[in-house]
């Protein structure tokens, strides 16, 4: 059996891809299974995956986003030709060329089902799919489906959704709330579980742990609040803050030296489960 999945942009586009091809691994250990993602986030997915088996295939797919803003007027989008439509325009032909490379891979490798996960890469990897007739299988855990999965579902032959379906304007009949995928390690540690990773980690018993986290790509409003008030926060407490790919630059910047108090990552995969487990307080960015 062969399998391709498709996700990006994000960490919540591309770790729920692990745990579902990891059960798909078990119920099926001859599986093929291979992977998509767009360039941005290429180095993270790679990471992800040979974390989980280095056997499955990362490939770039060219892609691109339409740029929209509600708080501005068709009229004025349209006049900001630097910002919003050279940007929209260029992404329009990297879709277009994400739409025929698609295309040759999936006539060189045809799978026996693609499963998309979310974000603008899905799009020419999902197009091609209904152009040859693969079944397609999407999953959607945002609160408001994006432009990507609402085009898709059109040709869908099942949708999953992270939440229940009244909130989805997805067709019912081939659609079913089945939560968000993860992995089988996330679940509630033990007092004792939790001082033995803080431990680990590099961080005192004594102190409550915060993580604070934006996703893959980062939020910069919870990273600057991190940033700015870190002399405060670290009188009592320790923080875990990860930026994201996108500010984790500028916020080594401004805080350049780990310590016993906070500690800074740009993106982090395995260690997540134990981070999640020993903390006291999590602070996250809304999203997949």
């Amino acid at each position: 059996m062969r399998i391709l999945a498709v996700g990006g942009g994000s960490g919540g586009h591309v770790t729920p891809v692990v745990a579902v091809l990891r059960e798909v691994k078990k119920q099926q250990p001859d599986a093929e299974m291979r992977f998509w993602v767009d360039r941005k986030f290429s180095k993270q997915a790679r990471n992800v995956m040979v974390s989980f088996d280095s056997s499955v295939r990362v490939d770039v797919i060219a892609s691109g986003k339409l740029r929209r803003y509600h708080n501005l007027s068709v009229v004025r989008q349209l006049l900001r030709l630097r910002t919003i439509v050279w940007p929209n325009f260029v992404d329009a032909l990297k879709v277009c060329v994400g739409f025929v490379q698609s295309l040759v891979k999936l006539i060189a490798w045809r799978p026996d089902v693609i499963f998309t996960k979310g974000g603008y890469v899905c799009m020419p990897g999902g197009l091609a799919a209904h152009v040859l007739r693969i079944p397609l299988v999407i999953h959607d855990s945002d609160a408001h489906p994006g432009l990507t999965n609402r085009v898709l579902a059109r040709w869908a032959d099942r949708i999953g959704t992270g939440a229940p379906l009244e909130y989805y304007p997805y067709p019912k009949a081939i659609s079913r709330y089945v939560g968000v995928p993860i992995r089988e390690g996330f679940k509630p540690y033990s007092e004792q579980q939790r001082r033995v990773v803080k431990e680990k980690l590099g961080f005192p018993n004594n102190r409550p742990l915060v993580l604070v986290t934006g996703g893959g790509l980062g939020a910069e409003r919870l990273n600057n609040a991190v940033a700015d008030t870190i002399s405060e926060l670290a009188q009592f407490t320790s923080v875990i803050l990860i930026t994201g790919t996108g500010q984790y630059a500028e916020i080594r910047r401004r805080l350049p030296e780990d310590t016993d108090q906070v500690k800074v990552y740009d993106f982090v995969s395995d260690g997540m489960i134990d981070m999640l487990g020993a903390a006291d307080v999590v602070v996250a960015r809304a999203g997949a």
